[in-house]
């Protein structure tokens, strides 16, 4: 099932439980979800692997990657 990506994001409007997905050489690389963003500018995050992860503010591309209607009645 392919899925389009929705607009581009800048790394400070990430929203808590919102999935996003970063771009590598412009070609969609790692979907994850925010957990938390921080007063400092941390992001933790949540790989679909499970993996927990943090980054801050980093200069990348970021896309809005919204959940399908299917995903959100099995949330």
């Amino acid at each position: 099932m392919e899925q389009k990506l929705e607009k581009i994001c800048k790394v400070r409007d990430l929203k808590k439980g919102f999935r996003y997905n970063m771009s590598h050489s412009g070609h969609p690389h790692f979907c994850f979800i925010v957990e938390l963003v921080g007063d400092s500018g941390d992001i933790y995050v949540r790989y679909l692997d499970g993996i927990v992860g943090c980054f801050r503010n980093p200069d990348m591309v970021v896309f809005e990657h919204p959940y399908s209607s299917l995903e959100k009645e099995l949330l």
